[in-house]
């Protein structure tokens, strides 16, 4: 019979709003079954990176359509993974793998405003806050799990805590994220000549 666990976050920011982007990774404190990671896309759409926050499992897959009507140049300078795909439109033909776990920060060499984020973890468990700071992830079991969240804006380095997924399968939170705003420049908007 197989079980089933949930974990369920509300993430607000310091002025008790919804915080979106926020990630979520739970590491099983116990002996697993291993899962193959799952591939996926990272769009971009309206000169930024959709999702702007995603979460792989390390040994995924990434392809980066571009669906805007401007080349882009994407390319992470990240110590987890450095890659660099040349002024293109469309799709590229050979996605990206990430092999290892850390962070990875995208950017775009022609639009400089454009940042992506892509946490790459050993866990198959994890999921991003939506717009309303909800996050809910399923578990395959119950056990002790450590909980470790990030976001891009955040004040400061968030605490991993252990946590116990017991008898009722369900684990229900909320947690507060102080954040600081980023500046980031928009020297290469399209409306600013370049493409």
């Amino acid at each position: 019979m197989t079980v089933s666990a949930q974990v369920s976050i509300q993430v607000r920011d310091q002025t008790d709003s919804p915080l979106a982007d926020v990630t979520l990774v739970l590491t099983p404190l116990f002996e697993f079954e291993a899962q193959e990671p799952i591939d996926t896309a990272v769009d971009q759409i309206n000169e930024a990176f959709a999702p702007r926050v995603n979460v792989v499992q390390a040994g995924a897959a990434i392809s980066f359509p571009n669906q805007d009507q401007v080349r882009h140049h994407v390319y992470s300078f990240s110590a987890t993974k450095q890659f660099d795909i040349p002024l293109y439109s469309g799709t590229p033909s050979e996605p990206i793998h990430f092999d290892q776990p850390g962070l990875v920060v995208l950017g775009c060499n022609i639009h400089d405003q454009m940042r992506g984020y892509i946490l790459v973890t050993d866990s198959p468990f994890f999921g991003v806050s939506d717009d309303n700071g909800n996050l809910e992830v399923r578990l395959g079991q119950p056990g002790n799990y450590l909980l470790s969240l990030w976001h891009p804006e955040q004040e400061e380095q968030l605490e991993t805590i252990e946590i116990e997924i017991g008898p009722d399968l369900e684990y229900n939170s909320t947690v507060q994220v102080n954040t600081a705003k980023l500046f980031l420049p928009r020297r290469g908007s399209s409306s600013g000549g370049y493409f």
